[in-house]
């Protein structure tokens, strides 16, 4: 009976929330969950930082459980109740909370002021929402807990999108005593898993991501969202149950036991990057699998030199080896129980991971956090979806942008370009058509500077790959790809030259850049001839 009191004291405090406008109140910046699509390009006033300590979700999960079709909020004047709220529903421990107040919560963790420990009433609202979600994770052997978890069992295998009635059928099995408390407790009973909504999460942790990155990864913003990531996994995995070994363990795995004092965001972002568990030693010793990029060992100019005196068929013949390789490398990967996939939206490992690198590129691609983002794709990039790769090559090879950050991010694409097997390599065919039809034309139209170097190098190495994963010649674009490659190699060599000699105004290019420019023309131009060979041989 406590739960029910509990949520009686809910209902009265969720009604004191509503905005009685019911409009967005200028000056306040309310932000709203799931206004903008995770497909979209993020626009850079979407998740605006609230000037006050407030907390909106999305209308429509606000209008599911509310009375008033108007968002819930916390605003200055509710700072009392709203911490007479949290610390009344963690006392009762088995509280069972919807997507509403998980976000509210949630999103005071991740608020820029919620680490205010100055402010006294702000610190009490960021204290109570931890130990409340705390224990909504703890009470795995809560009998509501299990009742709710049945019931998100059930509606999920009746279908996530069933019939009032199919799930009532679901509700209502039991005992009397527990038909009339899911009666009375209203939402709060209708066996939806607080993942059932699966947008709205990913939107709350691309929000948490923006919050805590958009005046520069610090210290205190990265944990603010370290801290909300952590919460929502741990929930995720006892929504999954049995299941729960692989979602987002992988990536939790380096979280949790990183040390808190130091975090360390290009770490965090490996660990995302990384394959599934291949093997337990592996997986258990969570800090051997993931080196930094920089210890890596790198090819001496010995093994440089062998590689450039390779004739084009043994080249061909080790780019092969190495390719196939790589995809039998990373093509392992763990399952999950159908059930335990279907409670939270039918993501598998892969698309958790995919969902997360989205995130990461529009949170990157809209603020100046990039330079963390390339850090971890320079070195690990999980094998993505055919399609969502043209997609993000789409926006990063044809948007503005800095010129090292870009050049960098060219090449870490690459890397993912192999590692197409099977059912990718039809759509690798669709990418061959996308690059000739969209980024040749805008690669030929400027061939002048380091980027557009990157662009033709990228171009060429696409082609290349696409060559040697489906072991056939290039059907299109290859005359106007050696004619791009010609012009603008020959035009960058001229313009190379030229910044090399002492000028009156300003110092010459660092030697970094210029050298891996010249890197690039070599290797475009290599490249380029091997195709060109390849074609001649399939003739």
């Amino acid at each position: 009976m406590e739960n029910i009191a509990n949520f009686e004291h809910y209902r009265r405090f969720e009604n004191t929330l509503v905005d009685i406008t019911g409009t967005q109140q200028t000056g306040y910046g309310n932000w709203t969950l799931g206004q903008q699509p995770l497909h979209e390009p993020v626009n850079q006033h979407c998740y605006s930082r609230p000037r006050s300590l407030i907390t909106t979700v999305s209308r429509y999960a606000a209008r599911s459980h509310a009375r008033d079709s108007s968002p819930v909020c916390f605003e200055e004047e509710q700072y009392s109740k709203g911490i007479s709220f949290l610390l009344n529903t963690t006392s009762y421990g088995s509280f069972i909370l919807p997507p509403v107040p998980l976000g509210l919560i949630a999103t005071l963790l991740v608020h820029p002021r919620a680490d205010a420990e100055t402010n006294e009433a702000e610190l009490s609202v960021r204290l109570a929402a931890e130990q409340l979600l705390a224990d909504l994770v703890n009470r795995g052997q809560d009998k509501w807990f299990e009742a709710w978890s049945s019931m998100s069992k059930g509606r999920a295998a009746a279908g996530s999108r069933g019939s009032r009635a199919r799930r009532d059928a679901v509700i209502l099995e039991g005992s009397d005593a527990e038909d009339d408390d899911h009666e009375r407790l209203g939402p709060l009973g209708g066996g939806e898993s607080v993942f059932a909504r699966v947008d709205s999460i990913w939107n709350l942790l691309g929000f948490g991501l923006w919050t805590s990155c958009a005046s520069g990864p610090s210290s205190q913003q990265w944990q603010l969202w370290r801290r909300l990531v952590l919460h929502v996994i741990q929930v995720l995995e006892h929504d999954l149950g049995d299941g729960r070994e692989v979602q987002g363990s992988l990536v939790m795995q380096y979280l949790r036991q990183a040390d808190p004092t130091r975090p360390n965001f290009n770490a965090a972002l490996r660990t995302i990057f990384a394959n599934d568990k291949e093997e337990d030693e592996a997986y258990n010793n969570w800090r051997d699998p993931y080196p930094d990029h920089k210890l890596r060992k790198q090819p001496s100019s010995s093994q440089t030199d062998e590689a450039s005196q390779m004739t084009s068929s043994q080249l061909i013949s080790s780019q092969i080896s190495t390719s196939q390789r790589s995809a039998k490398e990373r093509s392992s990967s763990m399952t999950v129980d159908d059930e335990a996939l279907e409670i939270w939206g039918g993501l598998d490992s892969l698309n958790i991971r995919t969902r997360l690198i989205s995130i990461l590129f529009t949170v990157a691609s809209a603020t100046n956090t990039v330079d963390t983002l390339i850090t971890s794709l320079s070195s690990y990039i999980t094998p993505l979806p055919p399609s969502q790769f043209c997609l993000w090559v789409r926006r990063i090879t044809l948007a503005p942008g800095n010129t090292a950050r870009k050049l960098h991010i060219h090449l870490a694409l690459l890397q993912s370009l192999a590692s197409f097997s099977g059912a990718g390599r039809g759509a690798l065919v669709l990418n061959e058509d996308f690059l000739v039809s969209r980024v040749l034309p805008c690669t030929a139209r400027r061939t002048t500077s380091l980027v557009d170097v990157a662009r033709i190098s990228f171009l060429v190495e696409s082609f290349f790959r696409t060559w040697l994963v489906l072991n056939s010649p290039l059907k299109t674009g290859r005359e106007e790809l050696r004619d791009v490659v010609e012009k603008g190699t020959e035009n960058r060599k001229a313009k190379l030259k030229a910044k090399s000699q002492p000028k009156s105004r300003g110092g010459t290019p660092t030697e970094e850049i210029e050298e891996e420019c010249w890197r690039l023309i070599n290797m475009t131009e290599m490249q380029m001839r091997i195709i060109d060979d390849c074609a001649t041989v399939e003739k």
